[in-house]
């Protein structure tokens, strides 16, 4: 039954430790507060205590009950307030619900009959509503408060130890179911609100990283797209013509690749296009920039590079596709030829660079392929 109950309030699935995670500051302040204002009522009833009982024992008792209540419930809050995790929340707030719906209980019940007793109603709902832990938990520790005073009751009655009536006790019994009901429909719809609009922003912010994927990153393997690379190496010919800040520019192209999709078909070559992009971005550093301009054409981009030092990580990424292996193909050997240069004093904008670098990959595949050109 309880399962049942607290599915009521909207599940969110995959999306719901991020949900906890992100309310979770938020939902310990209102407990917290809930709390506060809770410890302040309970030294009001220390005052309204001494007028019902007097100051003979059951007052003493009443005093002690609500001094260990008010210590427990504060020492509580304290520890609230630095938690971290949101299961750790939900069961050190249902271990202080329990603990205060216990003392409550006896304080409700050191007379029969108590004039305290209509405030259980208020206590029952405030919990559902203010207080955010799993619906489960407040189900748990409400019904169990309210079948326990249900039960005492019931005793007072068939014992007719107090003058309590049949409808004295209906009215008793259908005020917690009521309160139960309410407490559990109300909150459910309050949080589950909550709850859809958090899912809400999530989709909408998981489309927008979609979209920005799509406008900035080739689809096929995942690097930067033409439009994309050419934009931050626009950027990066702005800062070298600014502030003399050089960088060198790669071009890659895989040798035979027509031959590969020839043979074995278009998807086999979508694969080797995928393991060479993996490879290049494994090896490459993390400043460098690795963009495909389209076919099997690649550009890597290294920004405060000379051009020895590009020469050196075009050797080292030409040896790397040298273990370049795709699943179900193995005989299929990739190798790639790379043209090398850094940016001139002369050259007036980023096409000249990449003019230049073109004609060096040109090179390489007319004098043998797998190899490395430098200009």
């Amino acid at each position: 039954m309880i399962d049942r109950l607290s599915r009521i309030e909207d599940s969110l699935g995959e999306l719901e430790p991020g949900y906890r995670r992100q309310y979770l500051k938020q939902d310990i302040k209102q407990t917290i507060l809930f709390g506060l204002t809770w410890l302040a009522l309970n030294l009001l009833f220390i005052f309204t205590d001494s007028l019902l009982y007097g100051s003979g024992p059951l007052w003493k008792t009443a005093l002690q009950l609500r001094l260990t209540l008010f210590l427990s419930t504060l020492v509580g809050l304290l520890f609230l307030s630095r938690v971290k995790h949101p299961p750790v929340y939900d069961w050190l707030t249902l271990l202080m619900i329990c603990s205060a719906y216990v003392q409550v209980f006896a304080l409700n019940h050191l007379q029969p009959l108590s004039q305290y007793a209509g405030l259980d109603y208020l206590i029952v709902l405030g919990i559902y509503l203010l207080v955010p832990i799993r619906l489960r938990f407040r189900l748990i520790s409400s019904f169990a408060f309210s079948l326990a005073n249900i039960a005492i009751y019931s005793i007072y009655f068939f014992n007719q130890s107090t003058p309590l009536s049949l409808s004295q006790l209906i009215v008793i019994i259908s005020s917690y179911l009521l309160t139960n009901g309410l407490g559990v429909w109300s909150s459910s719809q309050i949080y589950s609100h909550r709850r859809q609009q958090y899912e809400s922003q999530t989709r909408a912010m998981e489309l927008r990283k979609d979209l920005i994927q799509n406008a900035l990153f080739d689809q096929l393997t995942g690097v930067a797209n033409r439009r994309h690379f050419f934009q931050v190496a626009e950027e990066e010919f702005g800062r070298f013509t600014r502030y003399n800040r050089t960088f060198s520019l790669l071009m890659l192209d895989l040798d035979h690749f027509k031959a590969v999709n020839d043979q074995f078909g278009h998807p086999v070559g979508d694969k080797v296009l995928k393991e060479l992009a993996d490879t290049i971005l494994r090896n490459k550093r993390d400043s460098d920039l690795f963009g495909r301009l389209g076919g099997e054409e690649f550009a890597l981009l290294l920004p405060e590079t000379n051009l020895s030092g590009a020469t050196e990580i075009a050797v080292r990424l030409r040896r790397a596709c040298h273990t370049l292996g795709v699943p179900g193909h193995m005989a299929i050997r990739v190798t790639v030829s790379i043209g090398v240069t850094q940016v001139r004093s002369e050259d007036s904008s980023f096409d000249d660079v990449l003019s230049r670098v073109d004609e060096t990959l040109y090179r390489a595949k007319n004098n043998g392929r797998d190899r490395v050109e430098v200009a």
